[in-house]
């Protein structure tokens, strides 16, 4: 199956962008997910001398981002000729109704038409940036994101002198290349007096091997592996979840 795709950057300059594509099956979510890395440029229409900004391949909020900003003369070639300061006012998403969206300045020196600033911005949505410097005004929307994650996991079931026992291996895989930190909780057939022993990931990985009850019947059982992100230390990572069908066959 095909399906059409288009890119089409809305920040001026060479933008670099992660898809990730996940298949629904009814209401249920595929574990399985794929990426599309991406690459374009997006352009203004000559005619004007104007402001670029460009984000970082992995723009989430929460960390200390550098934003690139070059000066552009008419016909969108670097103005090597700006050399001095400008403004970059921002207004920041409506995360809450009863609380107003960030808003301030950061000051941006460029040289030979190029510069860059840092910031940590305090929330995921869409931001918008108006760039102003020697009579020119620029407004752009840059959009700031969580990192999706993707657990991936593996079990088994084995008899013991006194209980099965499960054994598990989990990975937790974040959007642009990042490695997640939290929890991994795991539910045998959706049963929570089951008692599995959360797990703390280590460099996105986490094991798991724990005693089941003894009267645990033969056959096919489920397990659900949710991720659920440190959001004190990491916020900006997504939670996630895999179910895997595990095979048991005690002993006759």
């Amino acid at each position: 199956t095909e399906i059409p795709f288009t890119f089409t950057p809305t920040v001026l300059g060479p933008i670099p962008y992660q898809y990730w594509l996940q298949t629904h099956n009814e209401n249920e979510i595929d574990a399985q997910q794929s990426t599309l890395n991406v690459t374009g440029t997006g352009i203004a229409a000559p005619g004007s001398a104007s402001f670029a900004l460009a984000p970082p391949p992995a723009p989430l909020f929460g960390q200390l981002l550098t934003m690139k900003v070059s000066a552009l003369n008419p016909d969108l070639t670097v103005n090597t000729n700006f050399n001095g300061p400008l403004t970059a006012a921002y207004t920041g998403p409506t995360v809450s109704y009863s609380v107003p969206p960030v808003t301030g300045s950061v000051p941006v020196t460029l040289t030979h038409g190029m510069g860059s600033f840092s910031f940590n911005f305090p929330n995921a949505g869409i931001y918008t940036f108006v760039l102003s410097g020697d009579g020119v005004s620029t407004t752009i929307n840059v959009n700031i994101l969580e990192s999706r994650t993707q657990v991936k996991v593996t079990g088994s079931i084995a008899p013991s002198a006194t209980a099965p026992m499960i054994s598990a291996t989990v990975s937790v895989e974040g959007q642009f290349g990042l490695v997640p930190d939290g929890l991994v909780v795991f539910v045998l057939d959706n049963n929570y007096a089951i008692y599995l022993p959360p797990i703390t990931l280590v460099n996105g990985t986490a094991a798991l091997k724990a005693a089941l009850p003894s009267n645990l019947s033969a056959g096919n059982h489920t397990l659900e592996t949710l991720y659920m992100p440190f959001i004190s230390v990491s916020p900006n990572f997504l939670p996630s979840q895999a179910t895997i069908t595990i095979p048991y066959n005690p002993p006759h």
